[in-house]
């Protein structure tokens, strides 16, 4: 069971986030500058680890309908 406490410390976390990403993308000065490029390059690394969890969780089903 998932504590209460720990879901809306990573709603909150999340929230904050978004937020901090609407405010950078919504600013082309800010865009332009360095929060902008941690906002783009933690979009990649958000993308490149989601895809490799997906990859990780087909190959895990593939093997177990193998055995």
């Amino acid at each position: 069971m998932t504590n209460p406490r720990t879901t809306a410390l990573w709603a909150a976390a999340a929230l904050a986030l978004v937020l901090l990403v609407v405010l950078v993308s919504s600013s082309d000065t800010l865009w332009t500058s360095w929060p902008g490029a941690a906002v783009r390059f933690g979009g990649v690394a958000a993308v490149a680890v989601g895809l490799y969890t997906l990859a990780g969780r087909w190959d895990r089903r593939a093997r177990s309908e193998r055995a």
